[in-house]
C-alpha cells in the first residue's frame, strides 16, 4: 500500500448512459476470460482452462477452436501479425496461421513454458515467461533467452513504445530495451510497486498498470513514472489497451477510461454482473471485457467515452484523513437521501449508507487499515469520489 499519507480529491462526474454492458456468452463454455485478440472482424477469447473461442459476428456467438491445443489450456495473451496468431499459455507458445482452425506448438529453445505474454515488435517476437524473456526472429521457429540486465526473471507483461520494448515483472518493476532485447535496464524511478501487470501506449505516452497501486505513466521512455489514479476506484488492474487518445483499464472494480493521458479516469459499470475485468478489447465500434467468472460483456465505445466530467465547485471535506477510528465528511449544504459507498482497492463495496444531513461519521469498525474510496452519489446520479486512508 502507499506509504505516503495523502488525500486526493477526485473529479465529480456525471454518467450519460444510453445503454449498458450486455453479456454476450452464447456458445462460451468457460466464463473465466483472460485475454482477447482481434484479426479483421474476428474476435478471439482466451479462457482459464478451455482454450480459445472465436466470434465472427461481433460477439453474438462463440465457437471453441482448440484443434492442436492440449485440453485444459489457459490462454494468457494473443499477439497477431497478419495471418499469424500467437498465444501465450502455460504450455508454451502456440501458433495458428489459419484463423485458429488449428494450432501448433512453437517452443524450440524455450526453457520455461509458463508464458504470460507475447508481443511482436517489427519482425521479432518476444515471450515473457516465469523464467525470463525469450526472443524469436523467425516467427517462433526457434527462441533464444535474452535476459541480460534483468534482475527479476518472473516477467508478467510486455509493451512497446516506439522502438523500445518494456518488460513488467512480478517483483523487479519495469525494464526497457532499445536494442531488441540484447540487454535490459531497470526504469523504476517514481514507481511505488514492483508488480507490473500490463502496458499500453498512446502516442509518446506509455502507461503501466500494477497489481495494487493503480496506473503510472511516462512520457520519457520510462525514465520517470507518475501515478495517474484520479477517479480510479480500483488499484488492482490486469489489462490496459489504447485506442487513439483513449486508454481503457480493466480492473477488479470494472472498466475505466481516460481521454487525457490519465489526468482522470471515469467508469460506467451499469449492467456488469461481474466487475473483475481481466481483459479488454475494441472491435470496430464496440468494446468487450472478459471477466473472471462472468464471461464476456459488450457495449458501444461511444457510450463509455461519453462520460462527462463536471467541475467540483463544492467544498466537501473529509477530516481527519488519515484516521484510525472516525472521520467526518462535511457537506457545504444539507444533503437529502444521497448514497455513500465505501469501496476497497479491489473495487469491492464494503459499506453502503443512505444519508441525509450535513455531516456524516465514517467509522472504521471492521474495516482494515489501508486505502479506501468514498463514493458520493446524488439523486441525479452525479458521483464524487474521495480517497481516504485508515491507519
Amino acid at each position: 500500500m502507499k506509504k505516503k499519507i495523502q488525500l486526493l480529491i477526485l473529479a465529480l462526474y456525471s454518467t450519460i448512459s444510453y445503454a449498458q454492458w450486455t453479456p454476450v456468452n452464447t456458445g462460451l463454455t468457460n466464463l473465466q476470460v483472460y485475454s482477447f485478440g482481434t484479426s479483421g472482424t474476428n474476435i478471439f477469447a482466451g479462457t482459464s482452462s478451455s482454450g480459445v473461442f472465436l466470434s465472427t459476428n461481433d460477439g453474438s456467438s462463440w465457437t471453441p477452436i482448440n484443434n492442436g491445443l492440449p485440453s485444459g489450456m489457459v490462454v494468457w495473451a494473443f499477439a497477431i501479425d497478419g495471418s499469424r496468431i500467437f498465444i501465450a499459455t502455460y504450455g508454451g507458445v502456440y501458433l495458428s496461421t489459419n484463423n485458429g482452425s488449428n494450432w501448433v506448438p512453437v517452443n524450440s529453445g524455450l526453457t520455461n513454458y509458463y508464458v504470460y505474454d507475447v508481443i511482436i515488435s517489427g519482425t521479432t517476437v518476444f515471450a515473457a515467461t516465469f523464467g525470463g524473456i525469450f526472443r524469436s526472429t523467425n516467427y517462433g521457429n526457434s527462441w533464444t533467452a535474452v535476459n541480460t540486465g534483468l534482475t527479476d526473471t518472473d516477467v508478467r507483461s510486455l509493451g512497446i513504445c516506439g522502438t523500445n520494448v518494456f518488460a513488467g515483472t512480478y517483483s523487479g518493476g519495469i525494464f526497457i530495451t532499445s536494442n531488441n532485447g540484447n540487454n535490459w535496464t531497470a526504469v523504476n524511478n517514481g514507481l511505488t510497486i514492483s508488480w507490473i501487470t500490463s502496458f499500453a501506449t498512446s502516442g509518446s505516452m506509455i502507461f503501466a498498470q500494477t497489481y495494487g497501486e493503480g496506473i503510472f505513466s511516462s512520457n520519457n521512455n520510462g525514465n520517470n513514472w507518475t501515478p495517474v489514479d484520479s477517479g480510479l476506484t480500483s488499484l488492482v488492474g490486469l489489462d490496459l489497451i489504447a485506442n487513439g487518445p483513449n486508454v481503457y483499464a480493466g480492473t477488479y472494480g470494472g472498466v475505466f477510461v481516460t481521454s487525457n493521458n490519465g489526468g482522470n479516469w471515469s467508469t460506467d459499470n451499469t449492467g456488469l454482473t461481474n466487475t473483475q475485468d481481466v481483459a479488454v478489447v475494441i472491435n470496430g465500434t464496440n468494446i468487450f471485457v472478459g471477466t473472471d467468472g462472468g464471461g464476456i460483456f459488450k457495449r458501444p465505445v461511444s457510450e463509455l467515452i461519453g462520460i462527462n466530467e463536471l467541475q467540483d465547485n463544492t467544498s466537501i471535506t473529509v477530516s481527519p484523513n488519515p484516521f484510525n477510528t472516525v472521520s467526518i465528511i462535511t457537506f457545504p449544504i444539507e444533503q437529502n437521501n444521497i448514497t455513500i459507498k465505501i469501496i476497497d482497492v479491489l473495487g469491492k463495496e464494503v459499506k453502503t449508507i443512505s444519508f441525509t444531513g450535513k455531516q456524516l461519521r465514517i467509522e472504521k469498525q471492521e474495516m482494515k487499515n489501508g486505502i479506501y474510496f468514498v463514493q458520493i452519489i446524488d439523486a441525479k446520479e452525479n458521483v464524487m469520489n474521495k480517497k481516504i486512508i485508515i491507519q
